[in-house]
């Protein structure tokens, strides 16, 4: 199983790459590519850590492009929990349940912020 998801997370990280040298202000394609940069990194046994601050990295750029958009907080908020740094999920969390109270209350039933990326996709 973590051989599928590894290759699987692999083969959208370059498409996304390809589309964001296409369309550098794409922000749903940097934050679908954080969550696949940081989960391939965290899969690997030691840990990738260029590949954890490379998604740290993409998740930041969008929310730089759209600040407004609570699922670009939330994911950075569950990115930067599975990448130790506490502080700053809280904070991104912060800011998530500042953008979007109801679903941030309906996610934090459970206690603790979720360990899962939502990702976006984008239909014509």
């Amino acid at each position: 199983m973590v051989v599928v998801v590894y290759s699987f997370c692999c083969c959208c990280c370059r498409t996304l790459c390809k589309a964001i040298i296409t369309n550098p202000a794409f922000p749903k394609g940097y934050n679908n590519l954080a969550c696949g940069l940081v989960l391939i990194g965290l899969s690997t046994q030691p840990p990738t850590m260029q590949y954890v601050q490379q998604g740290l990295q993409a998740a930041e750029q969008a929310i730089t492009l759209q600040p407004g958009v609570p699922l670009y907080w939330r994911n950075a908020a569950v990115l930067l929990g599975l990448a130790g740094d506490t502080e700053r999920a809280l904070h991104a969390w912060s800011r998530f349940r500042e953008l979007d109270p109801v679903t941030a209350a309906s996610e934090e039933v459970g206690g603790t912020i979720p360990r899962d990326c939502t990702w976006e996709f984008y239909f014509r």
